[in-house]
């Protein structure tokens, strides 16, 4: 079910109206079927290649938004329904090392929530269930892992989805 846009415009909103909050600027796409997404911008909405990091968690990147934290969360609490798209690419790079059970769980990457909370969950996949979303659909590459890049082989694989749980967004950074 691909919607697309017909238009968009850049805007800068006030989610308090006339209180402390300062406006900031957001893309409106208003799509063929009457609907309107509205997109907070940042500092990572284009790939990046990441090589020679082997530790767990040894690479860093913070995600920085062209809204304050203050903003972004009265635009989530005033947000019907929010999402985020979180990608990996990988070739030969393990992301979660599954499976695992809850004592074993050791990803090689996760992302930060909100609140700077490690997740146990890729994008597409439910919260807790140390997964990603070929591993909760049932159809990864090598169906004995819980994520295509768990399967180790060198041909290029790719794990992600959306992120809707309004509680953890927006993601803060990639570990």
């Amino acid at each position: 079910n691909v919607q697309t846009v017909s238009q968009k415009a850049f805007i800068k909103i006030d989610v308090d109206g006339s209180g402390p909050l300062d406006p900031f600027e957001v893309t409106c796409e208003f799509l063929s079927d009457g609907r309107i997404l509205t997109v907070l911008g940042h500092s990572s909405e284009h790939s990046t290649v990441v090589d020679s990091f082997q530790e767990p968690g040894s690479y860093d990147q913070t995600i920085e938004y062209n809204a304050r934290m203050p903003q972004i969360e009265a635009l989530l609490n005033r947000s019907r329904e929010c999402s985020q798209r979180l990608t990996y690419s990988c070739r030969s790079a393990r992301l979660f090392n599954s499976p695992s059970d809850e004592l074993t769980f050791n990803p090689f990457g996760w992302w930060l929530s909100r609140q700077n909370q490690r997740m146990d969950y890729w994008a597409g996949a439910l919260p807790g269930s140390r997964k990603c979303q070929c591993g909760i659909v049932g159809n990864c590459v090598d169906p004995t892992k819980w994520c295509n890049c768990d399967a180790n082989n060198y041909e290029w694989q790719e794990d992600g989805g959306e992120i809707k749980e309004k509680e953890y967004l927006p993601v803060r950074g990639l570990k």
